[in-house]
């Protein structure tokens, strides 16, 4: 009776997750209180511990309950962020390609050679991936860019056989 009294005294000035966190605490204050309240009736209280804690099912369903909800929120927040940085990475990625396409007309304003060196790429790119495919395949000048002259094969063939080459 006496340990029932100093309990609910002790634990009446804890709230729930206190009680969780500060166990030690409680155990500590319950211990002495008990060694207070039972010298008067020569018991001599050696230890106190709090070994089972338990809660009510209503109170372990709303923990859980409101475990549920910090997640569903700590999610959400995750989701907003990740949807800025999307949001970020495709406003740089846009001015990126803005800048790129602005250098690009000015490259070909002031240097009507680079077009040439841009097809010799595309066209380097496309034997590229051509020559590590396993299919062969047999494909004129102009189907892989490469009459950069700006002759049709078959007039070189001609001029070739008229003498011009």
């Amino acid at each position: 009776s006496v340990a029932n009294e100093v309990m609910k005294a002790v634990l009446a000035q804890y709230n729930v997750s206190e009680l969780l966190i500060k166990r030690q605490d409680v155990s500590a204050e319950m211990s002495l209180r008990l060694v207070n309240r039972c010298k008067s009736f020569n018991v001599d209280v050696v230890d106190v511990a709090i070994v089972n804690l338990t809660f009510g099912k209503d109170y372990s369903a709303a923990v859980e309950a409101k475990q549920i909800s910090q997640q569903q929120a700590d999610r959400a927040r995750f989701q907003v962020e990740q949807a800025l940085q999307e949001k970020k990475s495709k406003i740089v990625l846009a001015q990126g390609e803005a800048e790129a396409a602005r250098l690009i007309g000015e490259a070909v304003k002031n240097n009507p050679g680079f077009m040439k060196l841009r097809e010799f790429e595309a066209a380097r790119e496309i034997a590229d991936i051509l020559s590590q495919g396993k299919n062969k395949m047999l494909l004129d000048t102009d189907a892989l860019l490469f009459n950069m002259m700006g002759i049709n094969p078959g007039e070189a063939l001609q001029k070739k056989k008229n003498g011009f080459f």
